[in-house]
């Protein structure tokens, strides 16, 4: 019987309503391709999911759990502001640096723009490590001199914490002796991308000469750093995981996170190590003045690198054993709880948080990297609940935060 005899013979009612289900169902699948097209366009993060990563303790990347204290703002002791009774109007000539001031335990930060002062934000970066990377803080500046004027939040880091130290730097003579000799005449030929590159060409030569943790200016340190060696950040374009309250070891297992590039605004390298020696070559290869591109150093290279002196076809967090040093990539979320694609969303974030969100955000980073290349200007609230500073200012860099108005 032909398809043509059988609907005959089913009653009229019946034919209008398969006919009616059938629009019904098309126009359904029709709305909701539709949302879906229109999420995608307007909420581009609404894909993104977590990795499925299993924790176990043995990877764990703080061995201390008691590092992991939750932070309270109702602990923060009250600090008066010190400025009116400190000598701010001095302007300090600065010890060029040199083997001698190096020790093992240091975390070092350049400033290579040329200015003469750190400014809120930055000192708040160097005064949260002297707070709490247990590591002694090398502030690097390209100026020769410290001009405690221009920042109220640097005069009172300047003199309240034994644990800073302030040098000059010599850009010829810090490449000098490493792989990167000779590479700041092509760099000061560079106007648009010249003072990143000097900080990132010059980053990796001190920790090659001296070794070191080193820390860019827009990280918050939250935890002890003094357990890192021989270790760089992957940098995800996913965000970074959330972490349930029932795990407890902040632990990932190994090669379980993939990334793209690595991220080298916090790494830390004992000196001679063969990573920090194989990027400055590279980077003295190929660098090229006449091209206005910000990658010619940075994550790029350094991922590249990577790739090449350990075989890798993609990047994941794996410790590597080699005879030029160990080389271990972390996972993202230990300097970055939020991933670079969610950083204005969850460190400025649009519903208060609380202190319990931020700590569920922060437990398992050991800093905050708020990548202010991009998000410098998004502005301080004071209000703890609105922005990430905000929370973390009077508990981890209380003295700078008292100036926040220079944030």
């Amino acid at each position: 019987m032909s398809d043509k005899s059988k609907r005959k013979l089913l009653p009229l009612k019946v034919q209008r309503c398969i006919l009616s289900r059938k629009s019904d169902f098309h126009l359904t699948v029709s709305a909701v391709l539709l949302i879906g097209i229109l999420m995608m366009i307007f909420f581009p993060n609404i894909l993104e999911i977590n990795y499925p990563f299993k924790f176990i303790p043995i990877l764990n990347i703080d061995r201390n759990s008691n590092n992991f204290e939750p932070l309270n703002p109702l602990e923060t002791p009250s600090i008066l502001p010190a400025s009116e009774t400190l000598n701010c109007s001095r302007t300090i000539r600065l010890a060029k640096f040199a083997a001698e001031y190096s020790q093992q335990d240091q975390a070092f930060f350049l400033e290579t723009s040329g200015k003469s002062f750190l400014d809120g934000r930055q000192s708040c970066s160097v005064e949260s490590a002297a707070v709490k990377s247990s590591l002694v803080s090398k502030v690097l500046l390209k100026s020769q001199v410290l001009d405690l004027s221009k920042s109220k939040a640097l005069c009172e880091l300047y003199y309240n914490y034994g644990n800073v130290e302030f040098y000059h730097v010599d850009v010829a003579e810090l490449f000098r002796n490493t792989p990167a000799e000779g590479l700041e005449k092509r760099v000061e030929k560079v106007v648009a991308h010249g003072t990143c590159h000097y900080s990132a060409i010059g980053r990796m030569a001190f920790a090659y000469k001296y070794g070191g943790m080193y820390l860019d200016l827009d990280i918050i340190v939250l935890r002890s750093l003094a357990h890192i060696k021989n270790s760089i950040v992957l940098e995800s374009a996913k965000p970074a995981i959330s972490i349930s309250q029932s795990d407890m070891n902040c632990a990932i297992q190994e090669s379980s996170q993939r990334a793209q590039k690595i991220n080298n605004g916090h790494f830390h390298f004992e000196s001679g190590h063969q990573f920090a020696y194989e990027v400055l070559k590279y980077v003295n290869q190929t660098y090229d003045p006449n091209l206005n591109f910000r990658g010619q150093s940075g994550p790029i290279i350094c991922s590249r690198v990577a790739k090449q002196l350990y075989h890798l076809r993609e990047l994941r967090n794996v410790k590597i054993e080699s005879p030029g040093g160990d080389f271990t990539m972390l996972p993202d979320f230990s300097f970055m709880p939020a991933s670079f694609s969610r950083i204005k969303e969850e460190l400025w974030p649009r519903r208060p948080r609380y202190p319990t969100d931020w700590n569920n955000l922060f437990r398992c980073s050991l800093a905050v990297h708020f990548h202010s290349n991009v998000f410098g200007s998004v502005k301080v609230t004071q209000d703890p609940t609105l922005d990430a500073i905000s929370f973390l200012g009077p508990m981890l860099c209380p003295r700078s935060y008292l100036h926040v108005n220079e944030f």
